[in-house]
């Protein structure tokens, strides 16, 4: 990472735990997350320092990205592959989705933002 640093924003990201605290003592420059699949991993991964939580779909919910948001992180959620989710998802303004179905999250979340400049 240090030799061929990203252009463009980035997470790097680990189911492992211990993996994700070797970046962090490596480096504070590289935003770290750690995947989350089930509950336990969930509720060890939010202990850790890290700025993005990613989560399997089943363990979001509005409290959660209102709590992950609110300690200053960032929440992204997978794998979302139905329009009623990702709407939802939308709705609760996580930070980033991540979907098989990238055509059908166009589709319906494509024109909902704003253009960036």
């Amino acid at each position: 990472m240090r030799e061929h640093t990203p252009e463009r924003g980035y997470v790097v990201s680990s189911f492992i735990p211990d993996v994700v605290m070797e970046l962090k003592a490596r480096t504070a420059v590289v935003p770290v997350g750690i995947i989350c699949e089930k509950p336990g991993q969930l509720a060890r991964g939010r202990k850790l320092p890290v700025e993005y939580v990613i989560a399997h779909e089943s363990l979001v919910d509005r409290r959660l990205v209102q709590e992950v948001q609110g300690t200053g992180g960032r929440i992204l959620v997978w794998t979302v592959n139905n329009k009623k989710s990702m709407l939802r998802l939308a709705s609760w303004e996580v930070d980033g989705i991540i979907s098989d179905e990238t055509q059908l999250l166009v589709r319906t979340l494509g024109k909902s933002r704003p253009e960036q400049s």
